[in-house]
């Protein structure tokens, strides 16, 4: 245990010498009635005044005459200076005060006269002066020691010089105290200043004192300063770690010992051990001196054995079952894994959660008169026992539906459009549902201050419930202004057009949510907070919206691996808000062991301020493949605009690749040998794609669909005469908890023309992570029949069945298993859906800081002759 220091509070104050140390001594003052000033009656404060200043001047260690002796002496006169002087005098004053209070309006002054009643015509004025009658006492007390000041002397704090401090600075504790160096001297204030100083909490000891010097009085401060914890350190747990524990303590090395707080960080510390499920843990705390003025704190902890929840008993319910209340909760009895799950700990928090969730079950199934009791734990050794009780209440259905009011579509329109029937239970959730759907509806159309009342009627004898929608759509509201706050880069123009609203346009809510989502996609900000406050006429509403900047340029480099390439590193330099106008610039590049890609890619999303994204990308690059090398180089024109609703464009591209087929091996296919040589592709593809996906990476909503046609050769130019159609279709659906399945398909078609030829590059193959994973890259394709070199397809067919769920949640890493099916075949076999290849597997996938991270293994599940039976795929950083 912590031995408490003992704290030894001094004031010392040795006034030496002087006739004015003399004066305050034996000096007496006496406090005459005040005067009163006002046009409210006041009369209280001519004596009450007198009492509190001669209270505040004895509390300053001035010698005070009771006020009502004064007020005796002074009888009726008026209080002239002669006749103060002499009713002072009379009862033995050496100092007379008196003078008046006076109170205009809310400001209230104070002004005093100070008399030595020993010396003829000396005297002197003091005056304060404030705002409300609330504050006198604060206004007496600064009058106060302005007289004490006149009565010793006018003794002033000549210095203040601090003792004892090392790693405490003296300007550190001269501006925590109220006494200044030039200000008055107090005894009062250096009694406030020592408490102060204690409060610091770096101080075991504080000592002060007052001498006499020329001038005035010099204050000495002397302090004790407490030790410092050079170590932090844990003993006796051993199922904890003690890095784990040290993220719960918040005392740190260095800091100043403080017993109030280390006793808060042992609190601490027993809550995160209840929390693990170790309601037996002991802590406690004790300090080993290291050097004089560092000390070691241990915390000594003894963590017991767990204590698991036993049983978990509900009473009360006799239309839910047990079993389907306690798949609600995501607390549990202990199990035979809770050594690996943590089945049966006690979370105090998510238990009262499971108590909620218990309760909108019940709301959301017709029960509406349930009630769900907190939940009652009991300890009996090491076991946990849970009581919940439960008012089931009848079950509810709903009878009549209807919405009146101020209806903008039929009444017939409006019910279908949401999810409450007649004859299904009352539902509080789905309620909410159609509530937002109706509001939605109105606002879409203009009306920002609709009110949509549910008018809940029940009927206890048939057990229904009726539900009425009353709509009031008040009047339409348009948009007063777009005020845009907190960008310093970023033009409006930018966040504007993403808006989709115009100022003296219809307030329509569902553009505001879809451009505020668009805002979002862009991650040029940190923060956006968006707000619709009221303009200058009830019609009239404005869009504010307040965004904080963040950098959108990168500079990133990395290693890695993947199957295709191999060994590789990969860096890239990108800004996708240049000059602040939306424009997207990046540099990328790889270098691997069978590959060499770069590419410079420029776009502007708005060409003449309309949703129309245009740009170039220019590439070099080299492949290396097994029988022969590839090189290229290229450029592509990209355009594409909206087609219809949000999520679908069209695109039109123009690509001119000049590439150079060499270094073919002598043991190489024929066909690849008569490739060998110089070949230009010169084509324009359209391109169709709908793509609602929440993200590119880890989606878990949505859907990507395209059809392409591209065509090269005839009257674009170039060697390479070709048709290509691609099509595919990928759907990302939730499901249970945080898991996501995924159906992807694809299909494509290549046809050489007339006139030119059809490269074995541009021809389909299958087989690594993005298609067949039981087959390496480019594995699963029609063989040259004399050599067996892959020599490609004009025919593929693909399908990839996927789900996904957590891993690790808070670092956003994934497992995966799935199905692939799929083949590639020649021009003279076609589709041949009998033949084609099955595989299936895992793996894992994680965000990493240098781009998506993808390990997985796939297993040949019709392995033929001379083929393995699985393969690994790896990947990370963004391929092109």
């Amino acid at each position: 245990m912590i031995r408490r220091t003992a704290i030894a509070v001094s004031l010392v104050m040795t006034l030496v010498g002087g006739a004015a140390a003399q004066t305050a001594r034996t000096s007496q003052v006496v406090v005459f009635p005040f005067q009163v000033h006002s046009r409210e009656n006041l009369g209280y404060l001519k004596r009450d005044l007198a009492r509190m200043l001669s209270r505040q001047l004895a509390a300053e260690g001035i010698k005070v005459i009771s006020p009502a002796r004064a007020a005796g002496a002074l009888g009726r006169r008026a209080p002239s200076l002669d006749a103060v002087r002499r009713a002072g005098a009379k009862i033995g004053a050496d100092f007379a005060v008196f003078g008046s209070v006076t109170k205009i309006g809310a400001r209230v002054s104070l002004d005093v006269k100070v008399l030595d009643t020993r010396a003829r015509g000396r005297s002197s004025s003091v005056y304060v002066e404030g705002v409300g009658l609330e504050n006198i006492r604060k206004f007496v007390a600064q009058l106060a020691r302005a007289v004490a000041a006149r009565v010793v002397g006018r003794a002033r704090i000549v210095m203040i010089e601090v003792q004892g401090n090392k790693r405490i600075e003296a300007a550190a504790v001269k501006n925590v105290i109220g006494s200044r160096e030039g200000g008055p001297f107090s005894r009062r204030q250096l009694n406030e200043d020592l408490k102060k100083l204690h409060k610091m909490g770096y101080f075991s000891k504080v000592h002060i004192r007052a001498v006499a010097m020329a001038g005035g009085r010099k204050i000495i401060i002397t302090v004790v300063e407490k030790p410092t914890i050079r170590e932090v350190e844990f003993k006796g747990n051993r199922i904890i770690s003690t890095s784990d524990l040290k993220k719960v303590v918040t005392i740190k090395r260095f800091s100043v010992v403080n017993p109030g707080l280390i006793s808060e960080n042992i609190n601490r510390l027993l809550a995160y051990y209840k929390q693990k499920g170790y309601y037996n843990a002991v802590v406690r705390s004790r300090i080993e001196p290291v050097t004089r003025d560092q000390v070691k704190l241990i915390f000594d902890v003894q963590e017991g054995k767990k204590v698991y929840i036993r049983k978990i008993r509900f009473i009360g319910n006799k239309k839910v079952s047990r079993g389907r209340l306690l798949g609600l909760m995501s607390t549990s009895e202990k199990g035979w894994l809770s050594w690996f799950t943590d089945s049966g700990i006690l979370n105090r928090a998510k238990l009262a959660k499971d108590a909620e969730a218990i309760a909108s079950y019940y709301y959301n199934h017709g029960f509406i008169e349930a009630k769900v009791s907190e939940p009652v734990v009991t300890r009996k050794g090491n076991d946990l026992f849970v009581i919940i009780r439960i008012h089931e209440g009848p079950q509810y259905r709903i009878g009549k539906l209807d919405v009146i009011g101020d209806l903008i579509q039929a009444r017939t329109v409006l019910l279908r459009k949401i999810k409450s029937r007649p004859g299904m239970y009352f539902n509080r959730q789905v309620l909410r549902g159609d509530l937002k759907t109706l509001t939605g509806i109105y606002q879409n159309k203009g009306y920002a201050f609709v009110e949509i009342d549910p008018a809940i009627t029940r009927d206890t004898t048939r057990r229904r419930v009726n539900i009425i929608f009353r709509i009031t759509k008040k009047r339409l509201v348009y948009i007063e202004r777009i005020i845009i706050t907190g960008n310093t880069r970023t033009i409006d123009k930018v966040i504007r057009r993403e808006l989709g609203l115009v100022e003296t346009g219809l307030f329509r809510a569902n553009k505001l949510r879809q451009g505020t989502l668009k805002l979002h996609k862009l991650k040029y900000f940190s923060n956006i907070n968006i707000t619709t406050p009221k303009g200058t006429r009830p019609d009239r509403i404005n869009v504010r919206v307040d965004v904080r900047e963040k950098r959108t340029g990168a500079l990133s480099f990395g290693a890695g691996y993947s199957t295709s390439d191999l060994a590789l590193i990969m860096g890239q330099i990108s800004q996708t808000n240049l000059f602040g106008r939306g424009l997207r610039l990046s540099l990328r590049g790889i270098l691997a062991v069978k590959a060499a890609r770069f590419m410079l890619s420029f776009t502007q999303p708005w060409l003449f301020d309309r949703p129309i994204s245009a740009g170039f990308d220019l590439y070099n690059y080299e492949q290396y493949y097994s029988n022969f090398d590839l090189q290229a180089m290229g450029l592509v024109l990209r355009v594409s605009f909206p087609l219809w609703g949000e999520y679908t464009r069209m695109g039109i591209n123009y690509k001119y690749d000049d590439a150079t087929v060499k270094n073919v091996q002598s043991i190489a296919s024929t066909v690849v040998k008569d490739m060998a040589g110089n070949h230009t592709t010169s084509s324009i593809k359209f391109s169709l794609v709908r793509d609602s996906r929440d993200k590119r990476f880890l989606t878990t909503r949505g859907s990507h669909n395209f059809v392409t046609l591209e065509y090269a050769g005839g009257p674009l130019g170039g060697t390479n005469y070709f048709t290509r159609i691609n099509a595919g279709s990928a759907w990302y659906f939730p499901l249970i908890g945080s898991t996501v399945g995924v159906i992807r398909g694809r299909i494509g078609y290549v046809t050489e023309n007339a006139g030119g030829r059809l490269p074995l590059y541009e021809k389909y193959y299958l087989g690594g992570i993005d298609s067949l994973r039981a087959w390496a890259w480019r594995e699963v394709a029609p063989r040259d029949p004399a050599t067996g070199d892959r020599i490609g397809g004009e025919y593929m067919a693909l399908i990839n069945i996927e789900y996904r769920f957590p891993l690790i949640k808070k670092v956003g890493l994934q497992g995966v298993i799935f199905l692939d099916v799929g083949n590639v075949w020649a021009k003279a076999q076609g589709y041949d859906f009998g033949d084609v290849r099955y595989d299936a597997g895992g793996g894992i996938r994680w965000y990493s800081p240098v781009g998506p991270f993808r390990l997985e293994w796939g297993y040949n599940l019709d392995q033929r002759t001379g083929e393995r039976s699985s393969n690994w795929n790896f990947s990370v950083g963004a391929s092109f």
